[in-house]
């Protein structure tokens, strides 16, 4: 979880409890609603919820509207298994969950929107995203998905697949989708502020996330390489309360940095 990741927004992996409340029987609609740039447009089978890969909450999200400079997947804000830690400081997915292929059945969907809609496994594996090890897997069907990325499934429903191109996995929703479901957590620092040692929260800074640990006494770790250009910094971080986390801003991983507490 959060290695290889190259543009960082200085948010972290603190766990978060989702309660999901998803369509065991989908409404179909004659018409698609496209799928929303901002929060969660489906959950994967591992209860973590999948983000659209529009980095931008405020704009259109139909395929004829993508722009590869604001696309998560090829800017290098996501790890080796599709995700990272979004501007709620939670970790989410933008990308095929593709690192649960490594125990994931393949004939069960992988993720299911917002609308009920069944997300299979189509394709996804790359050099980077599941570390090669899916490179050459692919379970499309024969017939063309459509720009929802999905296909009837003849029964007067649909069903997805995840694909190595956008829109990945959701371009739109055939179901209705219940709003209350884009669940979001709050931030836990504000957006736009400077990081101790370099950076602004919530903002892209370009560095490399090596590793995360957690230790015996609940404390995670986050590495990644030092702004500075030499070194590994990172942050150390323990939940308290529910909402609350105790925070060790470290320029140096091996000595103790600025400490600090923030809550949800």
């Amino acid at each position: 979880m959060m290695v290889g990741i190259t543009r960082w927004i200085l948010r972290v992996p603190a766990p978060y409890d989702y309660q999901w409340r998803i369509p065991l029987n989908p409404q179909w609609q004659d018409s698609i609603t496209e799928a929303s740039p901002k929060g969660p447009i489906a959950v994967a089978a591992n209860g973590v919820p999948i983000f659209h890969y529009e980095a931008r909450p405020d704009v259109a999200t139909h395929i004829e509207h993508y722009d590869p400079e604001s696309d998560t997947v090829v800017q290098g804000e996501l790890d080796h298994c599709g995700g990272h830690a979004g501007q709620g400081d939670d970790y989410h997915y933008h990308y095929v969950p593709i690192c649960l292929l490594d125990k994931h059945d393949l004939t069960a969907p992988i993720a299911y929107g917002l609308d009920g809609a069944p997300v299979y496994f189509g394709t996804g594996g790359t050099d980077y995203y599941g570390n090669g090890k899916y490179h050459d897997a692919n379970h499309l069907p024969n017939t063309s998905l459509d720009d929802c990325n999905a296909v009837s499934d003849g029964n007067g429903g649909h069903k997805h697949y995840t694909t190595k191109e956008p829109p990945y996995l959701i371009g739109c929703h055939h179901g209705k989708v219940d709003p209350s479901l884009r669940i979001e957590p709050r931030p836990m620092r504000p957006q736009g502020g400077v990081g101790p040692y370099g950076g602004r929260v919530g903002e892209a800074s370009t560095t490399e996330l090596t590793n995360l640990t957690l230790d015996s006494d609940g404390w995670y770790q986050l590495e990644h390489r030092a702004f500075s250009g030499s070194g590994t910094s990172g942050i150390r971080f323990r939940r308290t309360t529910d909402d609350c986390y105790d925070f060790d801003f470290r320029e140096n991983i091996s000595q103790p940095g600025v400490t600090e507490s923030h809550c949800r």
